[in-house]
């Protein structure tokens, strides 16, 4: 057995594959960039077509309001002027509501290196659970600190869920996940194993140590694990820590 041209293949294979990663990865960027060229195009669209509505509605109500002027009367010998002991009557002018402004998101935590929209978009698709929410974040520190284009597993682990391709590629077809590179994206395929994981496997949910350990290392290695009398791991020891500073930021009670 050439145990050398054995060694000299694996080389290639992984050298192969980390290319095809830093590929994936280049070629998400580049979509991701489209995407916000077109956002921001569509953005720019929209002020111009508001502000064109604005004036045009401004030009109307000017105009109407000029028609229904009417005009000074001529004077009349026979009007005689006005009594100056007798108070007239002046009916006070309506203070105008306030129109209210669109306002942008706000971070949900301070803490999250992710930008307020990416928070408030994660925090919608957690159905606005504060507990939910801050242990897809717990998760994502621990699993990449938050790095939305990190690569582990040899390529096969993408995203700052760090969701492994090679088991979770039919689950990212059913939920329409194409770019684990984003971060919202990422939280939804993490967000339904955590489901699955709680409703299918009967693992708790924020606050059980099974179920990131469930996350970390399959339902099985996890439920075989809790058998032999394992309560918890590093993981998930370090995921709760993540998670409880999170709900103290968020005022939620642990």
């Amino acid at each position: 057995m050439d145990w050398e041209s054995i060694e000299k293949e694996i080389e290639q294979n992984a050298l192969e594959a980390a290319q095809a990663a830093r590929q994936r990865i280049s070629d998400r960027r580049a979509a991701r960039r489209r995407r916000q060229r077109r956002r921001r195009i569509v953005q720019l669209a929209t002020a111009v077509a508001v502000a064109a509505i604005a004036i045009g509605v401004a030009f109307t109500s000017a105009a109407n309001q000029r028609s229904r002027t009417p005009s000074a009367p001529l004077p009349s010998p026979e009007v005689s002027a006005p009594d100056p002991t007798q108070d007239a009557y002046i009916e006070p002018t309506a203070t105008p509501e306030p129109t209210p402004e669109a306002t942008d998101p706000v971070k949900l935590l301070e803490s999250v290196p992710l930008d307020a929209e990416t928070q408030s978009a994660i925090f919608e698709l957690c159905g606005s659970d504060p507990d939910t929410f801050c242990a897809i974040m717990a998760i994502a520190r621990t699993e990449s600190h938050f790095d939305t284009d990190a690569v582990g597993d040899n390529g096969v682990s993408i995203g700052m869920m760090q969701i492994n391709t090679r088991w979770q590629t039919d689950r990212m077809e059913a939920l329409g996940i194409t770019d684990l590179t984003d971060p919202v994206q990422c939280a939804a395929v993490a967000l339904d194993i955590l489901r699955e994981l709680s409703e299918v496997y009967g693992f708790g949910w924020t606050e059980d140590h099974g179920l990131y350990m469930g996350y970390n290392m399959g339902p099985g290695s996890a439920k075989t694990a809790l058998n032999a009398g394992t309560t918890s791991s590093g993981y998930s020891r370090d995921v709760l820590a993540a998670y409880a500073e999170y709900a103290a930021e968020m005022e939620v009670p642990v």
